[in-house]
């Protein structure tokens, strides 16, 4: 029996420890592409704040003091949706056409891939025959 080492192969490199200490909710590790994307991302982040507060832009400057945890999470949720896209394989563009003709269609019922003529609210009687 053979052994399959493409699998193997194609694993992604992965972090599980930090100097021996576990890295809390990540079981499986954290790879080097998260760690780089979320490294690159605060380093934009950091080098934007320090740009505001040389150029004195006061509502920027007041924003970046009075909501930095707001951001901060704001940016994880970014990241967490750019890589759950990845990990289905999905363009971000795509995404985010498909979610704008969702908001556009919120409305219109669909069965079977068919639009439904009828309105939401119309309901449907059916007439009996005697026999």
């Amino acid at each position: 029996m053979e052994y399959d080492f493409t699998k193997i192969m194609q694993q992604k490199h992965k972090v599980y420890t930090v100097r021996g200490v576990p890295i809390p909710f990540a079981k499986n590790g954290v790879s080097i592409q998260q760690m780089v994307v979320v490294g690159l991302v605060f380093l934009v982040l950091i080098i934007l704040g320090i740009f505001i507060y040389i150029q004195g832009i006061d509502f920027l400057v007041s924003v970046m003091k009075n909501a930095w945890l707001i951001i901060i999470i704001a940016v994880g949720v970014l990241i967490w949706t750019l890589f759950s896209l990845n990990w289905d394989r999905k363009n971000f563009l795509i995404y985010l056409v498909d979610r704008f003709r969702f908001k556009k269609n919120k409305y219109r019922q669909y069965e079977h891939g068919e639009l439904v003529e009828f309105p939401l609210d119309y309901v449907v009687k059916y007439e009996t025959e005697r026999r």
